[in-house]
């Protein structure tokens, strides 16, 4: 069986990152309650993230926000 490979982790073109920043901040924007209120440190945790757009992340810091972007994927506020 064939192993695949993937590319290292990069917010910046991770499926799904750069759409919930836009998500979290129209969120906010139109006062869009969060079906579970803790998700709303998990949207700050995941708006105060800053990187050069095409620059790879660290796996170690990529971790960092895996909870945050399950937790706000599962939402449905």
């Amino acid at each position: 069986m064939k192993r695949r490979m993937f590319p290292r982790p990069c917010l910046a073109r991770m499926p799904g990152s750069r759409g919930s920043r836009v998500l979290v901040d129209a969120r906010d924007k139109l006062g869009i309650p969060w079906q579970y209120s803790e998700n709303e440190k998990h949207g700050m945790f995941l708006m105060a993230f800053e990187n050069k757009a095409g620059l790879p992340v660290e796996p170690a810091t990529f971790q960092l926000y895996v909870p945050a972007l399950s937790a706000l994927w599962r939402d449905s506020g």
